[in-house]
């Protein structure tokens, strides 16, 4: 690690020559322990600020999928593919070898933010719904489906998922805000204000104090009323 780090800072100033040295001496010290991959993956950083994306890329695939490096090599190589080789087919493969390799929820929600990135909001909605099959408690996820259905521009499709949604969690209220926003947007303004009411409503005497966080959420539904009423006034008007 300290000739990791090192390397970075000699990296960050530019000083490329001794930045290499470090890395050289350790992957001769380091050769054939667990800590050898960590090194071949810095290297590779190394390799890119030279602009040498090719044996950049070359270190990366060396990377076994056994490797506690694999993952973090996986997305660097990504990384190099879509902003110096301008690849997006290889880019995004990065990520569904990642999701092959591991099918869990957080590798489906890295290819979905890849895809994303590229601009495939289509793809990326199956990948945050397999995301959101294999942990259907994180109501995040289900915020990311509904951001990636409003990048399809179907906002009707977006406006029924978030209903949906809503329906199986009605105590998201991250799910609702991002519905209202949608519906601001759409100057549906009725139909967002008899949405957001109910939640910007302080709590009655009997029902004691509101939580930090519950408090947050209603400030940010009275927010949100605020910008309906600001709309709909400058549409009338």
């Amino acid at each position: 690690n300290i000739f990791i780090e090192m390397a970075n800072v000699l990296g960050k100033l530019n000083r490329l020559s001794e930045a290499q040295k470090v890395i050289a001496d350790a992957r001769s010290l380091f050769r054939g322990t667990p800590s050898e991959v960590q090194i071949i993956v810095a290297d590779s950083e190394l390799q890119i600020k030279r602009n040498d994306f090719d044996s950049a890329i070359h270190m990366l695939s060396q990377v076994k999928t056994e490797s506690p490096a694999y993952v973090h090599a996986q997305m660097v190589k990504a990384n190099v593919f879509l902003m110096h080789r301008h690849d997006k087919r290889a880019y995004t493969q990065c990520y569904r070898d990642l999701v092959d390799f591991d099918p869990c929820a957080s590798s489906h929600v890295h290819l979905g933010e890849a895809l994303m990135r590229i601009q495939a909001p289509e793809a990326a909605v199956e990948a945050f719904k397999q995301a959101l099959e294999l942990n259907p408690q994180d109501m995040g996820l289900a915020a990311k489906i509904g951001r990636a259905l409003v990048s399809t521009h179907d906002y009707q499709r977006a406006i029924n998922y978030y209903k949906d949604a809503l329906k199986s969690s009605p105590r998201s209220v991250d799910l609702l805000h991002d519905l209202a926003k949608l519906l601001i947007k759409l100057r549906k303004f009725d139909e967002a204000i008899r949405m957001l009411g109910p939640h910007a409503e302080a709590p009655n005497a009997s029902s004691g104090l509101e939580d930090t966080t519950h408090s947050m959420q209603r400030i940010q539904s009275l927010l949100l009323l605020a910008d309906v009423h600001e709309e709909s006034h400058n549409a009338v008007a």
